[in-house]
C-alpha cells in the first residue's frame, strides 16, 4: 500500500513538475514577447512566478498536505536554495573532476536533484505533522 501511493504521489510529483516548466515557459514568453522585458528579468518574473505554482501544486495536489503556509513555505524555499547549491556543485564535480560534458553533467543532475527533491519535499516540507510542532 506504502509504495502505490508512494508511486502515485511521485506520478503527481512530476504532472506538477512539468506544469511549472510550462508556466515558466509561458512566463517566459509573455514578458519577453508580449511585455518588451530583458530576458535576465524575464527569467526571474518566471522563477518566481512558477514556483508559486510548483508550492500550490505540490501541497495541494501531489502531497495534499495539511502543513500550513507559515510552516511549509520556509522550508519550501529552503530546499529549493539547498537544490540551487547542490545543483551547482554536482555539475561542477561532474564536468571538472569526472570529465562529464555539460549536457551529461547537467542531465544527471535534473535525475539526482529530481528524486531527492520529492522525499524532501514529502518528509520535510509537506509533512504535516513538523508544522504540529508549534
Amino acid at each position: 500500500m506504502l509504495r502505490a501511493a508512494t508511486s502515485s504521489e511521485f506520478a503527481r510529483y512530476l504532472t506538477i513538475g512539468l506544469v511549472t516548466f510550462g508556466v515558466y515557459c509561458l512566463l517566459i514568453f509573455v514578458c519577453v514577447e508580449l511585455m518588451g522585458f530583458y530576458p535576465s528579468l524575464a527569467a526571474g518574473v518566471a522563477v518566481a512566478g512558477s514556483a508559486i505554482v510548483n508550492y500550490w501544486g505540490h501541497a495541494r495536489f501531489t502531497f495534499r498536505s495539511g502543513a500550513h503556509v507559515l510552516h511549509s513555505l520556509p522550508r519550501y524555499v529552503a530546499v529549493i536554495a539547498f537544490n540551487s547549491m547542490l545543483a551547482g556543485a554536482i555539475v561542477h564535480v561532474l564536468t571538472r573532476f569526472a570529465g562529464a560534458s555539460i549536457v551529461s553533467a547537467n542531465a544527471a543532475c535534473l535525475v539526482l536533484i529530481t528524486t531527492l527533491n520529492f522525499f524532501l519535499l514529502k518528509r520535510f516540507v509537506m509533512s504535516a505533522s513538523l508544522s504540529d510542532n508549534r
